[in-house]
Formats: structure tokens, C-alpha cells, sequence
């Protein structure tokens, strides 16, 4: 079972174009950006992939910081934190090939409202092999609508660790991923890998499950 150290701090925001780690890993093919802060705490993850162009493209879309060329090249200059780095990176790869992966991830919420903070961490209610709905997911929450759900899911820094692809829309349809649509064919793959069936990029019914 995933356990996590986390914190979350409104001040921390002012100084964080200034202190952060990036780290590029690759773990049986699969590149992968991890960003950290001067203590140790992940602040987003990439999602993996055998390009890393795209791994790092991955990463951008996923950071609670804009990822310029300067600051990641700022970034790149800091060392620190290198073997908590690498074995996460190797957890994370584990979750996207579908396995069950059992490790502490030490993570720092930015800029994130802490509502959404709370739907991210709900997200670990949903089994490996199963999915459950926007609409379920904003009822336990007791959110305004799906909407504000799929919102919170949007704006998650880290994919798989807090597993958002395991949301779906009502009628069975993945929904999006990421930032949109574009990448609903790798929510798709990941799904598949933890044993869940996608024909058509839609989830039967004995899949989705309701939140207790």
C-alpha cells in the first residue's frame, strides 16, 4: 500500500521559483522527471516513457511551476536528494507498468486548494484493477458538480502516485488525462496493465465501483 509524507504550505509558493531539484531517471527504458524542493519533497512527477523529450513534456504539464529553459537549467545545478529520487522514480515506473508497488512517497501539495488536495488523496480509496466516476467521486467529496471533480483531477502534480486515471466518466468513458483528451490513450494502457478491460476507450460496468 502507497503512504505518503505530505505538506502543504501557503507561504511556501513565494520561494519556490528558487529552491528545486530536477531529476531525470531512467528505469528499465522508461525516462522520467521528478521534481523536488531543497528538503526532499517531490513536487510533481512526469509520466514515463521511452522518449524523453516526451517525459519531460510530460512533466511540464503536471508541474505546480512554469518550466522554463532557465529555471531548468537552474534546477539542474542543485544536487540533493539523489537516492529518495531514484526510488521513486523506480516506484513510479512499477505503478505505470501496472504492478503493485508498496513504498513511502514524501510529496509537497503548491498551490493547490485544499479541496482539491483532499480529492487527490480520496483517489487512493479506488483499488488497483477498478475505477470509479466523476460523479461519484464529487458526491463523497461533496463537491459542486463532476466538473469541480474532473477540475481537481486536472490539476494533479502526481499522476500515478495519487492515481487519477482510475476516474472515468458516468457512461464508462475514460474522460481525459492530463491536460485534455490528448493523452487518454495512455490512461487507456494503464488501465489495461492493472487489469481493468478498455474496448473503445470505454470501462464496463463491473469496473466501476462507488466510493464507502
Amino acid at each position: 500500500m502507497l503512504s505518503f509524507d505530505i505538506h502543504n504550505n501557503k507561504t511556501y509558493s513565494r520561494i519556490i521559483m528558487y529552491r528545486l531539484t530536477l531529476r531525470h531517471h531512467v528505469v528499465d527504458g522508461y525516462h522520467i522527471y521528478l521534481l523536488y524542493d531543497d528538503l526532499g519533497y517531490m513536487l510533481a512527477n512526469g509520466i514515463p516513457s521511452k522518449d524523453p523529450v516526451e517525459a519531460l513534456n510530460f512533466l511540464k504539464l503536471t508541474s505546480p511551476v512554469k518550466l522554463s529553459k532557465k529555471l531548468l537549467n537552474r534546477a539542474n545545478r542543485i544536487h540533493s536528494c539523489k537516492t529518495a529520487s531514484y526510488r521513486h522514480a523506480n516506484g513510479i515506473v512499477r505503478l505505470f507498468l501496472g504492478e503493485d508497488v508498496r513504498m513511502k512517497f514524501r510529496v509537497r501539495f503548491t498551490r493547490l486548494r485544499l479541496r482539491y488536495i483532499a480529492t487527490l488523496r480520496t483517489l487512493r480509496l479506488i483499488p488497483r484493477g477498478k475505477v470509479t466516476t466523476y460523479s461519484e467521486l464529487a458526491l463523497y467529496m461533496d463537491l459542486k458538480s463532476p466538473r469541480v471533480a474532473a477540475k481537481a483531477l486536472a490539476m494533479n502534480p502526481f499522476p500515478l502516485v495519487f492515481p487519477c486515471h482510475r476516474v472515468v466518466r458516468k457512461d464508462g468513458g475514460l474522460g481525459g488525462y492530463l491536460d485534455g483528451r490528448e493523452y487518454v490513450n495512455i490512461k487507456a494502457e494503464i488501465l489495461r496493465r492493472e487489469g481493468v478491460k478498455v474496448v473503445n476507450n470505454m470501462v464496463p460496468k463491473e469496473y466501476i465501483i462507488e466510493l464507502y
